[in-house]
């Protein structure tokens, strides 16, 4: 269900940032490839975060990727790292990327604020992920 849920979100981010009219090949091959490496059972955290990543850089959004935590800004070394992996490999490959639980939810925070800041809203996709990674789940 986690799956679908993330799915759905790709495809809403997609459809927000794609310029109506404008095919953007880039971006839908991100799409496709993240959407391949979902069903190929790469973890879903670390597609999110990928998949973020490429689509705010894509976009000419990203900002500069600097750590410096320990001064008031930028980001810890952990986040750093995985961005670094996520701009060297293909989505496929992110099973064998470390990304530490912090660390996702670092970049998760980072990435909302960035696509809400240049969407203005927030995509309803976002809510259900929310709910189905908060739910307890049963074995």
């Amino acid at each position: 269900m986690e799956a679908l849920a993330h799915a759905g979100y790709f495809a809403e981010l997609i459809d927000e940032w794609a310029p109506e009219a404008d095919p953007n090949e880039k971006l839908f091959r991100l799409g496709t490839a993240v959407v391949e490496s979902l069903a190929a059972g790469i973890p879903i955290g670390r597609l999110a975060r990928y998949f973020e990543f490429w689509l705010l850089r894509l976009q000419g959004v990203y900002p500069p990727v600097t750590a410096a935590p320990d001064e008031g800004g930028g980001l810890s070394s952990a986040a750093v790292s995985f961005l670094a992996a996520a701009r060297a490999v293909g989505p496929k490959e992110l099973g064998s990327v470390e990304l530490s639980a912090a660390a996702d939810r670092e970049l998760g925070r980072v990435h909302q604020r960035l696509i809400r800041t240049h969407l203005d809203k927030e995509l309803k996709s976002l809510r259900v992920v929310r709910s189905l990674t908060r739910a307890p789940r049963g074995d």
